[in-house]
């Protein structure tokens, strides 16, 4: 995490990418954002970014192929944005072609898979790393909160 990946990572960062360690938070959040520096298992943390390809030999590449599929990951949740499938599409995993796709992860993989420029973010990545987010879309029981929250289920 570098020279100050650490607090950047606890604290945030401002537009100029200054990590924000007094920023406008209250005395309780930042006494909590503190402990949470002071005791996290940064070593830990570093084998976890290290094992998931994101470390410092990797590049950017895959960080940002990780904060676009933050930024965007369910967004299919609005019915509003849910897609149809179209017709010369046929069927799309288990959906009927003219069907509107109301689980948020497929309908995000097709919109994906047929319509990427809809996401200028995903569509700037490179052809592997859009295979890359596209496959964390699948019915495999990826559940991208767990991984932002560094949550699991209890007895995990």
């Amino acid at each position: 995490l570098g020279v100050d990946g650490r607090e950047g990572f606890t604290f945030g960062i401002d537009s100029e990418w200054a990590t924000e360690m007094f920023g406008d938070i209250s005395n309780a959040t930042y006494e909590k954002r503190k402990a949470f520096l002071d005791e996290m298992d940064w070593q830990e943390f570093d084998e976890l970014v290290e094992r998931c390809g994101c470390g410092p030999d990797a590049g950017p590449e895959r960080v940002q192929a990780m904060l676009c599929l933050s930024a965007f990951h369910d967004i299919m949740k609005l019915e509003e944005l849910q897609p149809v499938v179209h017709e010369s599409h046929g069927e799309y995993l288990g959906y009927a072609a003219g069907s509107t796709i109301r689980d948020h992860d497929v309908a995000l993989s097709y919109v994906l898979q047929h319509y990427p420029g809809l996401l200028p973010s995903y569509a700037a990545l490179s052809p592997e790393l859009q295979r890359l987010v596209l496959f964390t879309q699948g019915k495999m029981n990826f559940n991208h909160g767990w991984f932002v929250q560094g949550e699991a289920p209890p007895g995990a």
